[in-house]
């Protein structure tokens, strides 16, 4: 095998790799007990902590740090209010 080849071999095996990365989703993160960055009803963005997530509905129930259970609040996973 030429060095001309061997060099054309790598280059695809790289393009093959790159299209067998996986595209970076937050959701994928948005697990139970992680804490995370969410507005809350005023629109202020407070840290939150996951307290549960449910895939069949897509929702995540969550608490914001220093907040009584009171006033917990169940969102979309892919609201655009979490980060």
């Amino acid at each position: 095998m030429s060095q001309l080849e061997s060099e054309q071999t790598n280059n695809n095996n790289d393009r093959q790799q790159k299209k067998n990365k996986k595209k970076y989703e937050p959701a994928d993160y948005y697990v139970q007990n992680a804490f995370i960055d969410c507005k809350d009803s005023v629109n202020s963005w407070c840290l939150a902590r996951i307290l549960e997530r449910d895939d069949r509905d897509s929702t995540l129930r969550i608490n914001f740090d220093g907040w009584s259970h009171k006033w917990d609040e169940v969102q979309l996973i892919f609201y655009s209010f979490l980060t």
